[in-house]
């Protein structure tokens, strides 16, 4: 079901897998690669790297097939990353069976591992740059990375993003925050960062995603203890023009920094982008707790006189807002309530979207009674909870004062069942304006990860578009 509401065949699900936790049909990887010019037939199967992690690999024959590099790109413009191979082999031609079907058995023979295709490329441990490029090639499984490519277009995503930098800092002894692969995606990059003298560096929590574009700058605000990496789909959903920066909270050293206080960490945050972006227009977005922190960001500079052309919550509360809270009614009452507003909500829409919304909210209701979560889940969650109530102090001592202007809510589509009563998440009573709220697919921490981000860039950009008009 596309986002226009209409229904897409992609094929059959014979061979669907899971890699990183996404259903894969490797039917629909192949179907972009069988665009590509000169591709004449592909194969998408699973195997295991020297990790022992799950990865894809793709088979191409044909006469004349494009550069890795072209096909990659080509991908990235209708798959998200999950779905990009690991490996990308061109063949004369598929082996096939007496019957004449393609051999996916004997194609698991054919994927080179990185210990026999790494001879050819060895480099000694005499410099910082042999060190970096044995590292990226061992954690990419790519013997063939020279110093000038990018982590994110060969291959890296956030998880292996994280265990670099900690590879990094065993081997070179100095820390680096993971959001340095936006300022210096490639090894010749980071080499820059980490023989730069850090006494003579200061870092500013301002961390440039991508500067060039014509449109109006877009912030980004993580929460409390985030870095900018929680954005890291924005550049590839995105317009191509839109530059896009994010605020984290980091320490002049470079290292993530514990602030005192929220009001200690807004006022460096504000301090920083007016260095950085002194005048012309802005617009701002915080998802969870940063949506609070850009709020009182944007609050400030139009104080000031600057123009802040449109605010964006990512399923960001108001501080002490608790969308369980009975205010005093029973269990059944609050049933009655919720039902209530479901019944409401029905009502205010037309046609299709009815039914929509029915199906979704049943759903939701399936998915929280009868779907358990896996162990690795479910301590996922408490350490997320555990956070969160960490995080609430620092808020519940934050008195926020009226904002003048718009503000648009992205709230997360499995939340419907809980914030149903006030789907504004608290701040219908505090705005002065009406809350614009436009439902993604996905959880609050989920929304900005494959396959949802896609969907929830779509809206922003539209959004974004029409706020500067």
């Amino acid at each position: 079901m596309r986002s226009d509401n209409l229904i897409e065949y992609i094929g059959r699900n014979d061979f669907q897998v899971k890699i990183r936790g996404f259903r894969i049909e490797p039917g629909e990887v192949e179907n972009a690669l069988n665009q590509i010019p000169s591709v004449e037939e592909s194969v998408v199967i699973v195997h295991e790297d020297e990790n022992g992690g799950q990865q894809l690999a793709a088979f191409l024959s044909g006469n004349r097939i494009p550069k890795e590099a072209f096909i990659r790109k080509s991908l990235r413009s209708q798959l998200p990353d999950y779905m990009i191979p690991s490996k990308i082999i061109h063949l004369e031609a598929l082996p096939r069976s007496s019957s004449g079907k393609i051999d996916r058995s004997e194609l698991k023979d054919l994927i080179p591992s990185y210990s026999e295709t790494n001879g050819s490329h060895n480099v000694d441990t005499s410099s910082l740059e042999s060190v970096l490029l044995s590292l990226w090639r061992r954690l990419l499984q790519r013997p063939d990375i020279q110093p000038t490519d990018n982590f994110f277009d060969i291959g890296g995503h956030s998880l292996l993003a994280a265990r670099l930098f900690v590879e990094i800092e065993k081997e070179t002894g100095k820390t680096l925050p993971i959001s340095t692969l936006y300022r210096a995606p490639t090894i010749s990059g980071l080499i820059h960062y980490l023989e730069e003298n850090t006494e003579d560096r200061s870092w500013s929590t301002l961390v440039p995603i991508r500067k060039s574009g014509k449109k109006t700058p877009l912030i980004c605000v993580t929460p409390w203890d985030g870095n900018a990496i929680y954005f890291r789909s924005l550049p590839k959903y995105l317009d191509a023009d839109q530059p896009i920066y994010s605020l984290e909270p980091l320490g002049p050293d470079g290292a993530s920094k514990q602030f005192d206080s929220l009001e200690q960490l807004i006022e460096t945050y504000q301090e920083d982008l007016q260095t950085q972006i002194p005048d012309g227009p802005i617009s701002l977005c915080g998802f969870s707790g940063g949506g609070v922190i850009a709020l009182e960001i944007a609050r400030m500079l139009k104080d000031r006189g600057r123009s802040v052309e449109g605010l964006y919550f990512f399923d960001t509360s108001f501080p002490g807002y608790h969308p369980t809270q009975s205010n005093g009614a029973t269990s059944a009452e609050m049933r009655k309530m919720k039902l209530s507003a479901h019944m409401k909500a029905i009502k205010e829409r037309k046609g299709w979207e009815r039914f929509r919304y029915l199906m979704e909210t049943l759903a939701i209701k399936i998915r929280f009674h009868f779907v358990k979560p896996t162990a690795e889940e479910s301590k996922a969650l408490k350490e997320e909870q555990r956070n969160m109530q960490e995080n609430r102090k620092h808020f519940r001592l934050y008195s926020i004062a009226p904002y003048n202007g718009k503000v648009t809510l992205f709230k997360a589509l499995d939340r419907r069942l809980e914030t149903i009563i006030d789907p504004t998440m608290g701040w219908k009573k505090h705005a002065q304006c009406d809350v614009e709220i436009i439902e993604v697919p996905g959880g609050h921490n989920t929304m900005l990860l494959e396959p949802n981000d896609r969907i929830l860039c779509e809206k922003l950009q539209q959004s974004l578009n029409k706020n500067t008009q």
